[in-house]
Parts: C-alpha cells; sequence; structure tokens
C-alpha cells in the first residue's frame, strides 16, 4: 500500500486546526464600573444546603443475618441433620406424609410431605416435623419443645387418626414402617383446660369394629356416632339405615336420638336396618395361629441387615419383603450399590447358612433374567433373631406362591446331583 504524500498529510493538519479554531470564542475585556458591596451580596447569594441521608445499602447476606439475630432459636435444631430433602436422590431417604392435627382447619387436612434419611428413628422424625413447623411459622405455637410430648399414629385415607391402633414406638427406625401417612399429636398431659375423650367401640358383624374418640359425651347423640363410624367405615350406602345395640343386649335396639351417657356404656354393636345381628367373631379363630401367621408373612416388612459384597466386603442395606417382592436399597451413597428390586416369583430359595448370635449369615437364591437366565446368590449378615424372622417369612411366602421358576430350580438341583454322582 502506497504512503499519502507530505502534501496530503499537511492539508489534512490545516484542516484540523480550522476546526479547532471553530471551537474557541474570543471575548474582549471591557472596563466597568466598580460594584457595591450591597450588591455584591445579591449577586453572589449563599445556598442554604440541606443535608441528604445517606444511602445505607447492605447486601442480601447482611439483611439475612440481621433478620436472623432478630428470629427466635428454634428448639428442634439438632434434627435438621436427618432432613433429607435437601439432596434427594444422592442421599438414601424415605417420603412421609404427615397431617399434623395442632393445626386448625383447613390446615388440620393438608398433609405435610417430609423426606426423613433412611438411618432416621421414629423420634428424629418426629423432631423433623417439628423443626419444620417451627421453621415455617405455622400457627398455633407449639406448645412443648421437647420430642417426648408428641407421639406419631396410623391415619385412615381421609386424615382421621386410627385410636384403635396403638403408637408408633419412638426407638424404631422409620424404615421399619410402610403406611402412606401418619398423624403428629401431642402427648395427653394432666392440665385443667385439656379435653377429655371418651373412647366409644363400635363392633361391626364379622369380626370387625372401630373405635371413636368423643370429646362430649354428655351432648352426642347416638345418630351422631353412627354418623361417624359409617363415615370412617367409607360412607353410608344409599338407602340402607342402621341402628345400634348394647353389646350386652343384643334383643333390644337404643333410640338414635338420646346421649351416649344415658345408655350407660361405652360399647355398642352396629346393625342394618331389617337384618339381624349375626356372629361377631373374627374369622381365624385362636387356635389357627399357624394359619394366621401364615398370612401375616404377606404383609410388609422391612429390615436393616449387611450385604456381601465380596469375601470381605459389607456395607449396610434396607431389606423390605412383602408378598410381591424384595427390595435391597443402599444406606449410603458413598458405597456405589445399585437397588436391586426381585419380584417374589423369581425367588427360588432362602436358606440359614449359619447361626451366630450377632452375624448370622442367610442366602437368597433368585433366577435373573427371566426364563432361561441364571439362578444367582445374595448373601445377608445380621444378628440371629433377624435372620430366623427373614428366612421364616420367605419360606411361608414362597410355599403360599408356587412358581414356575421355583420348580426350574428344583429340576436344575436334581440333574446337577446326577451328573456328580
Amino acid at each position: 500500500m502506497r504512503s499519502r504524500s507530505y502534501t496530503a498529510q499537511r492539508l489534512d493538519r490545516i484542516k484540523e486546526q480550522r476546526q479547532d479554531k471553530t471551537k474557541i470564542k474570543s471575548i474582549h475585556w471591557q472596563q466597568t464600573a466598580l460594584v457595591n458591596q450591597e450588591d455584591g451580596v445579591d449577586m453572589f447569594e449563599k445556598k442554604v444546603l440541606i443535608d441528604k441521608p445517606k444511602d445505607q445499602r447492605h447486601s442480601l447476606l447482611t439483611r439475612q443475618l440481621e433478620v436472623t439475630a432478630k428470629a427466635p432459636v428454634n428448639p428442634f435444631n439438632r434434627y435438621s441433620r436427618f432432613d433429607g430433602e435437601i439432596n434427594v436422590g444422592a442421599t438414601p431417604c424415605k417420603r412421609v406424609v404427615i397431617y399434623l392435627t395442632m393445626c386448625g382447619s383447613p390446615d388440620r387436612y393438608q398433609p405435610s410431605a417430609v423426606f426423613p434419611l433412611c438411618n432416621a428413628k421414629v423420634s428424629d422424625l418426629i423432631g423433623l416435623v417439628l423443626w419444620k413447623y417451627f421453621n415455617e411459622g405455622r400457627r398455633p405455637d407449639l406448645r412443648y419443645d421437647k420430642v417426648e410430648n408428641y407421639s406419631l399414629h396410623h391415619v385412615d385415607e381421609r386424615g382421621e387418626v386410627e385410636v384403635d391402633m396403638p403408637m408408633l414406638d419412638q426407638k424404631e427406625p422409620i424404615v421399619k414402617f410402610h403406611f402412606p401417612a401418619y398423624a403428629l399429636l401431642e402427648m395427653n398431659q394432666p392440665s385443667m383446660d385439656s379435653p377429655r375423650h371418651t373412647v366409644i367401640k363400635v363392633s361391626i358383624p364379622g369380626g370387625e369394629f372401630s373405635k371413636i374418640p368423643v370429646s362430649d359425651a354428655d351432648n352426642t347423640t347416638l345418630r351422631d356416632l353412627v354418623d361417624k363410624v359409617l363415615k370412617k367405615r367409607g360412607g353410608k350406602q344409599y338407602g340402607l339405615e342402621y341402628r345400634l345395640q348394647k353389646m350386652d343386649d343384643p334383643d333390644n335396639s337404643l333410640d338414635l336420638n338420646q346421649t351416649i351417657v344415658n345408655t350407660g356404656t361405652t360399647e355398642f354393636c352396629l346393625v342394618r336396618e331389617n337384618s339381624q345381628r349375626s356372629d361377631l367373631r373374627p374369622t381365624l379363630e385362636p387356635h389357627d395361629s399357624e394359619l394366621e401367621e401364615t398370612f401375616k408373612s404377606l404383609q410388609y416388612k422391612a429390615y436393616i441387615v449387611r450385604l456381601h459384597k465380596s469375601l470381605f466386603s459389607t456395607t449396610d442395606v434396607q431389606l423390605a419383603i412383602s408378598g410381591e417382592k424384595i427390595e435391597v436399597d443402599p444406606l449410603s451413597s458413598k458405597k456405589r450399590i445399585q437397588p436391586i428390586s426381585i419380584d417374589m416369583d423369581s425367588i427360588v430359595e432362602c436358606t440359614l447358612m449359619n447361626e451366630r448370635p450377632a452375624n448370622s449369615v442367610f442366602k437368597l437364591i433368585y433366577l435373573s433374567g427371566g426364563s432361561g437366565g441364571e439362578f444367582k446368590p445374595l448373601e445377608f449378615e445380621t444378628d440371629l433373631f433377624n435372620a430366623r424372622e427373614i428366612v421364616q417369612q420367605v419360606k411361608s411366602i414362597l410355599e403360599l406362591k408356587p412358581s414356575t421358576s421355583r420348580r426350574a430350580y428344583e429340576e436344575w438341583r436334581a440333574s446337577r446331583k446326577q451328573r456328580k454322582s
């Protein structure tokens, strides 16, 4: 590229100088008369300055620290470490739905979901719920600041407390229980302002019964009691009427308009209109305990055991057993173990390998990959009591539910013995 000539550069400089001169204004000084001191005061009047408030800007962290310093201290802070909601998916936790009975309507029937860690006990779960209740600023305020003053109870599908079932033991691990929801109640305290509840037992033909808490038995009629029982049992069927009888007087029906206290009893029998009172004994007689235990094995149970990964390596897991499947969930996210779910039809054998008080070993054998797959073992370790209970439960389920997998396993064992012989 050819450089510009000297003449062109000089012309550019002259053009820039002319443009600069147009920005300069020349003022000619002229001699003026002297200004008096009084006139000078009016010309240069002193301005009054107003102090403006300083702009005190604080960071978000500073404002949060100021608010936290003024906030009351949560007495249940030590239970926050059992909150698995912060890292859901990374830490093994369990979703639990809680009905807060101390709240008024409509919050009473709006359950709150919490995610306690799998190693939490019932007392830890109660403390976690109370910790969230306090932090969320719910009303009314908590009456007690100790976990021992509260209890967890079973509820039905409508959130009503099952008073005929015992409260959960606070020392038990929460993974042991597998119910859809619970209710948090304040323990009964001896005080003058606490209402007294009368528990009414209403038996139903077929061996079932319901326990209904009544706060004012003097003014509650038997008709109100029937409505409460039908509501708890699933509602009244259209076109059907019911009546109440005393348990010790099956021949006479009571007037539903009278109050409970006037009947002189707390045990009744609910009978449908135009029908007779049938047998109230349960389906299973007391001598059928063996059959009853067999059917109990189908109920869900969870245990904390140790899974043998290799010859000298074990890890803590939760072993959940039901009539449909067996699930193995790791309790620690540090150990890279995937959860295992085995259909009960694939389980072929459960045996106790050795009996030791603290570390008994039992083995599960299951069919992997469906028909045509291979049989794989899983070995677990726990105390002798739990090991025997687990083996007995699995064997009872296998007896009740025969499958093609177990028949294939027996044929495979028989053919293997023949080859060895």
